[in-house]
């Protein structure tokens, strides 16, 4: 089955930014998913983004030292695109292909052209990172006057609805009332 984008517009914005790397690499920066500035650990002074022979970074552009170290640094490093070839164009198309839950590995695979090993790998690698992130920026729910509901379930099932209950998953879900 093709591919339904669940907003038109959103499935152009997304295209639109992911048309040329330099694109995709600005819009990684203003989502500070590449970081849009870096610090030299040699000397601890600002680096500057500059463009660079592609023998230095496939990526075009290394942060640059000003100072005497002329230390270098990859656009990448400290991101969770370090230690990839990824480039950025398909990164965002991944992130937004996962972000459509009735695609498989497979199919991402067909409309980016990245091996399905890949795309399993990228998936749970984002899936820990965001993972993370929700946990390193949690936030309480509920407060005085306003209620929390909360429920449990577990999921599971038994071979032909016949003998013992198989083993299952517990999912916990929650929701606020006003």
């Amino acid at each position: 089955m093709p591919f339904q984008p669940a907003r038109l517009g959103l499935h152009f914005e997304i295209m639109t930014l992911a048309a040329t790397e330099d694109s995709s690499r600005s819009f990684l920066m203003t989502k500070q998913i590449l970081k849009p500035t870096q610090n030299c650990d040699a000397c601890n002074s600002l680096m500057v983004l500059s463009p660079c022979a592609a023998s230095k970074s496939a990526d075009l552009y290394i942060w640059k030292c000003g100072r005497p170290c002329k230390k270098t640094k990859n656009i990448r490093s400290g991101s969770v695109l370090s230690g990839s070839n990824l480039p950025f164009q398909h990164f965002l198309l991944l992130i937004y292909y996962f972000s459509s839950k009735s695609l498989t590995n497979v199919e991402i695979s067909a409309y980016t052209s990245i091996t399905e090993k890949s795309v399993g790998v990228w998936r749970a690698a984002l899936i820990g990172f965001v993972s993370s992130w929700f946990l390193a920026n949690a936030t309480p729910l509920g407060g005085p006057g306003v209620i929390v509901e909360i429920d449990e379930a577990k999921f599971g099932k038994r071979k032909y609805h016949r003998g013992n209950y198989r083993a299952g998953m517990w999912v916990l879900g929650g929701s606020l009332l006003s």
